[in-house]
């Protein structure tokens, strides 16, 4: 189980981190590439999270159901067929929620969804990320309001 706290990051994996940190906490990945922003996307596999450093500081993590349980505020992001659920609970507790590119997004809690709408676990994937990551984005976030 993993404990996400927004903007903070999941447990020991904290925003700010520099890629050393990284390596002693998670282990070598199996495969790094440098994204069209310059930065480093790091996989070590379906129960690992995705790493992505920019300036050689960890600013997300990207994590899909094979890593097991993500919970945020005492509840699994991932528990079973709950995605609206979750995301009518981040609405309430951390203000509101836009779409962008297949993305819901909360930029209050810093976490952004896809496969939450339809209740299928192998589509789920759940992004967190440090303060300011996605303002780049502001102008073209959608609002939504689920009820």
């Amino acid at each position: 189980m993993a404990t996400f706290t927004p903007h903070v990051g999941v447990d020991d994996l904290v925003f700010g981190l520099t890629a050393r940190e990284v390596l002693t906490l998670l282990g070598p990945p199996k495969a790094a590439r440098k994204t069209a922003r310059g930065e480093i996307s790091e996989t070590r596999g379906p129960a690992q999270p995705r790493v992505t450093l920019a300036a050689d500081r960890l600013v997300e993590l990207s994590y899909m159901p094979a890593a097991g349980a993500l919970v945020l505020d005492d509840e699994d992001l991932f528990a079973g067929g709950e995605g609206l659920r979750h995301l009518r609970r981040i609405q309430a507790s951390y203000g509101p929620l836009f779409t962008h590119v297949g993305f819901v997004v909360c930029l209050e809690a810093g976490i952004a969804v896809t496969g939450f709408h339809d209740g299928n676990l192998a589509q789920k994937a759940v992004t967190v990320f440090e303060r300011g990551r996605w303002d780049r984005f502001a102008g073209h976030l959608a609002p939504i309001v689920l009820r």
